[in-house]
């Protein structure tokens, strides 16, 4: 029987707001307000090339927060389902902390003006759920 457990709200709540700022990303007809500031000009004040450089590569880290929510999403579904897939837990959190740490370099790297906080959250979260989880990663490994 599937159990729904607090851990599960807890990688849900991840993987909508990986797929908000996604979205926003995705979306987003100019480049953050954040990234104007690191750059110290507007958006229409950029380069055309630039401009378009810089949207893309927001796309694409869009893109990557939607991927990232969708398998959350897929193995808390299919892989937590029992309640006893270690392995799943594990890749769940990996994913999660893989994703967020670099992410939260590169956020410093621009600015305490930027919403690093967010992905620092999803890092403290990711470790409440998997410590939340740890007798189903220690049952199916030790």
């Amino acid at each position: 029987m599937y159990s729904f457990s607090l851990n599960h709200i807890i990688f849900y709540l991840i993987a909508l707001g990986g797929t908000c700022i996604g979205l926003i990303y995705l979306f987003s007809p100019k480049i953050m307000s954040y990234h104007q500031r690191f750059l110290g000009m507007a958006h229409e004040e950029l380069p055309e090339n630039v401009a378009k450089l810089l949207l893309t590569l927001m796309r694409v880290a869009g893109s990557l927060f939607l991927a990232l929510s969708f398998c959350i999403v897929m193995l808390v579904n299919f892989g937590l389902q029992n309640a006893t897939e270690g392995w799943a837990l594990l890749t769940i959190v990996g994913c999660i902390l893989i994703f967020s740490f670099p992410t939260l370099y590169f956020t410093l790297r621009i600015g305490w003006y930027t919403p690093w906080w967010l992905v620092a959250l999803s890092i403290v979260l990711a470790i409440m759920g998997f410590i939340l989880n740890f007798n189903i990663f220690a049952a199916s490994v030790f």
